[in-house]
């Protein structure tokens, strides 16, 4: 559902504004409205962190990878587009180019999938191999600064 008047990059709510858990396209992208739950000591998610599921609501996430907050370790629950404070509200984008996602060290080819890091906070990175990975999406920009571009598949 289109909402006129609304830029998923700047939504950083103390209380919730939308409906938790609410897709919504914005410029022909989808987002995702929830609240990201991990502790001040993590810190705030910044535009392209990778975030997983931390509850079985759908609409809680959290890029803890290494401290295990995650309930969906391999299941992607969308990547961040802008910065959203620890025990805040924000929009995590989940189907069409996102060109800043995180990316761990060894990085992801160009047209290769791409899937939650196994161990690295906020990060994607390439398939292991094993069957227990989920890619999210493919890589459409090479690694530069940290980053790369992800097709991101839909996931909602």
């Amino acid at each position: 559902m289109a909402r006129v008047g609304f830029d998923p990059t700047v939504v950083n709510d103390v209380a919730a504004t939308f409906v938790l858990g609410q897709v919504l396209d914005y410029g022909g992208k989808l987002y995702r409205y929830g609240q990201y739950i991990d502790s001040a000591a993590i810190g705030p998610a910044a535009n392209g962190a990778v975030m997983t599921f931390a509850t079985g609501t759908g609409y809680t996430f959290t890029g803890d990878r290494a401290g295990g907050t995650s309930i969906g370790t391999n299941y992607c629950a969308g990547v961040a587009v802008g910065p959203i404070t620890a025990l805040y509200f924000g929009f995590l984008q989940v189907a069409g180019p996102h060109l800043s996602v995180l990316q761990a060290a060894g990085g992801v080819a160009v047209d290769k999938q791409v899937v939650v890091h196994t161990v690295t906070d906020f990060n994607a990175g390439s398939p292991p191999g094993t069957v227990a990975d989920v890619p999210f999406g493919y890589c459409i920009v090479a690694s530069a600064g940290g980053v790369i571009g992800v097709q991101i598949r839909g996931i909602v």
